[in-house]
């Protein structure tokens, strides 16, 4: 092979020009998304579903830990993640393959849920003898895993478990409306909407089972993300499924971050609350106190509320949390890695707290805490990083958004279609060519897996062994948790996720298909949105009542903006907040998105009218598609903030000034490629827009 490689470079030393490597082509992109899935649909599957991560030779299975062939895992990136990918597979390639592999996974998914409506990590098609004894072996061995050492008998809200599933289902019942998700989903649905606690939050798990005694299970739970997600998830099937019923679970949801925030001199929160509010703990190494990185998180999502709904009572007190985490930070050379914060504060002192532990195993180990910040556990953090500017920063450009305009055009008010592709993954960093000439001929990727664990052996000792297992992230052999691996090589459902997201980027033009919004501050003449940007004539950044923003000319100024945030996007709403001043040019385009190389774009203007007022003018182009929305009777008065919307559906454009629906119509629209953004001009630079830019904002 060496040989092979230095005849290759004396070759392309003599040449007069040695040619690149050539991209793969589109159609060996889409061949190798072929060969994968149909490897991962046909060979790797149980019943439709799938755990983690697989030997070569499918001997040996994991979860979070270790699985048997028989078990399908609901927790990401299992059964119900894997349907998401090959939805948004679908989406890229058209290719109903891909829709039938959802609906497999899917009906894993229905065959996984419970009688109550949500799910447990684990489903066993073998039968409940066999997940007991499951539970009672690999499970009740997992030292560090303690949510696996019993089986509750319920379904589990922790690590999206419920949510991932749910949301899948309603994936696929919007995709054609296909009758036979309908009861799976609406089960769903009740409940997210049965195991809500009066205040508003929700246990980790539901419901309480007869006869068992109360335990953290029960708890209100803030920890990874559980009141959001469902929140979330609420959010999207009112938007989606017009449920007017979801909105009154929906704000006592959000209220409950509010209600729940603990009062001076500690005002944050805890990752989990007794039925009585206190904060608590959950597992033995969560001790019952305050974290930082959740308060931090509950911070971001009150200003997120706010942007939903325009309610001040969620950021009245938020400036409190962050002068509070911003006194938690520690001294330099306390904790590592560009870590910032104890994880744990205790309740009444503001002091950091940490946990240890001793032992090898479930058998002979305990978790214990205490002040000493040295030899704290490897596989829960003592430690957090938390950005204190970034905070203020996400403060202060909510608070200078008005309330009543937000909640003029507040989300819950106005149907919306989900995203198009929700599992595509933002870490993967290899080249298309890569991806592919890595596959297998019967299509594995075969990779290091993340984690692998000692197999089941037994109840381990109670004598403790002199070895120390006090940062490591399992202890001795006996200990069924996973532990980090570089060796051991197989199938992985993250690394097919990974990879088949480079291939879609492929099929998108190279640049990751949008999966969230995309919001660009108007306040810089160097940078927005971490865009470069081209100043044509003396644009200005001034102040106004909504913070700084750039001011046009109406003759020479403008923004391009070096990137298409369209991009991939087959549904989508372009937001702007505009201000056009009197006496500016009969016609004014503040925003224009063009594909590179194409006429195909989307545009927003403005028409001046007699007496000092405007209308709105919108424009898709798609090859020889096209469609103008102008209502010259709706017009709107200058020297004000508006807020102006383009709604692409897939099939219909509208438009909005200030929540309300000016105009519509059918018109094709296919996604763009990579382009450029003009923001106060034309890209071929005339209708120069007179008046001030505050904040673009594009949604999937």
């Amino acid at each position: 092979m060496k040989q092979v490689v230095v005849a290759c470079a004396l070759v392309a030393a003599v040449s007069v020009s040695a040619a690149a490597p050539q991209a793969p082509s589109r159609a060996e992109v889409l061949a190798a998304m072929k060969r994968a899935t149909t490897f991962m649909v046909e060979k790797v599957s149980t019943n439709g579903g799938y755990v983690w991560a697989y030997l070569p030779d499918l001997s040996r299975r994991w979860g979070e830990i270790e699985a048997r062939p028989t078990m399908v895992w609901l927790q990401p990136p299992g059964t119900a993640t894997m349907g998401h990918i090959f939805l948004d597979a679908y989406h890229a390639t058209g290719d109903e393959y891909y829709y039938e592999a959802a609906a497999r996974a899917t009906g894993a998914v229905m065959a996984a849920q419970l009688t109550f409506g949500g799910w447990n990590y684990v489903a066993d098609f073998a039968g409940p003898k066999s997940l007991a004894q499951w539970y009672a072996t690999v499970g009740k061995n997992a030292w560090r895993l303690e949510e696996f050492q019993k089986d509750w008998g319920n379904a589990t809200f922790d690590d999206v478990v419920t949510i991932d599933a749910a949301r899948l289902l309603l994936r696929v019942y919007l995709e054609k409306r296909d009758k036979k998700y309908r009861p799976a989903l609406d089960k769903a649905i009740k409940f997210v909407l049965d195991s809500q606690y009066p205040i508003g939050a929700w246990p980790q798990r539901f419901p309480q089972m007869p006869g068992a005694k109360p335990d953290y299970s029960s708890y209100i739970t803030f920890n990874d993300d559980v009141a959001a997600e469902n929140i979330d998830f609420l959010i999207q099937c009112h938007q989606t499924l017009g449920d007017v019923r979801l909105l009154d679970p929906i704000r006592r949801g959000m209220f409950a971050f509010v209600v729940l925030q603990q009062g001076q001199p500690q005002p944050g929160w805890g990752l989990q609350y007794t039925l009585d509010y206190k904060p608590s703990g959950a597992r033995t190494y969560e001790p019952n106190a305050l974290v930082t990185h959740t308060s931090a998180r509950n911070v971001e999502l009150l200003i997120r509320f706010y942007r939903l709904t325009g309610d001040t009572r969620f950021l009245a007190r938020v400036p409190e949390a962050i002068d509070w985490l911003e006194g938690l930070t520690l001294a330099p050379g306390i904790a590592t890695a560009g870590r910032t914060h104890p994880t744990f504060v205790e309740v009444g002192t503001n002091q950091p707290l940490y946990v240890h532990r001793e032992g090898s195993n479930v058998v002979n180990g305990r978790y214990y805490v205490n002040r000493d910040s040295t030899k704290t556990l490897g596989h829960y953090s003592g430690f957090r990083r938390v950005d204190i500017a970034d905070l203020r920063r996400q403060y202060q450009d909510a608070k200078a958004i008005s309330a009543a305009e937000l909640a003029k055009k507040s989300p819950l008010s106005v149907a919306s279609p989900l995203p198009r592709y929700f599992a595509l993954d933002p870490t993967a960093k290899e080249s298309v060519t890569e991806a592919i000439s890595s596959l297998r001929p019967d299509g594995a990727w075969i990779a290091p897996l993340e984690y692998i664990s000692h197999p089941y052996k037994g109840d381990g000792p109670s004598t403790r062994p002199a070895t120390d297992y006090s940062t490591t992230h399992v202890g001795d052999e006996w200990d069924t948790s996973p532990f980090p691996n570089t060796k051991v090589v197989g199938i992985s459902t993250t690394t097919y996720i990974r990879r088949m997201t480079l291939l879609i980027n492929a099929l998108q033009g190279g640049s990751p298909a949008p999966k969230n919004e995309v919001v660009w501050r108007i306040d810089s003449l160097s940078s927005i949105g971490g865009h470069a940007v081209t100043k044509l004539g003396n644009p200005r950044v001034v102040q106004s009542d909504r913070g700084a923003v750039v001011e046009f000319d109406g003759k020479a100024d403008g923004l391009l903006v070096d990137a298409n945030p369209l991009e991939g996007l087959r549904t989508f709403t372009i937001e702007a907040e505009v201000w056009p001043a009197p006496n500016g040019p009969a016609e004014q385009r503040f925003v224009h998105v063009e594909e590179a190389g194409t006429q195909n774009r989307a545009l927003l203007e403005a028409r001046m009218l007699p007496g000092g007022a405007w209308a709105l003018d919108t424009f898709l182009n798609s090859g020889t598609s096209k469609l103008t929305l102008l209502d010259k009777s709706r017009s709107h008065p200058v020297g004000q903030w508006h807020t102006v919307g383009l709604t692409y559906d897939g099939r219909e454009m509208s438009h909005l000034v200030n929540g309300k629906r000016e105009a519509q119509g059918a018109v094709p629209f296919a996604p763009l490629g990579p382009g450029r953004t003009a923001l106060g001009v034309r890209l071929n630079q005339v209708s120069w827009f007179k008046g001030r830019l505050r904040q673009v904002t594009v949604k999937p």
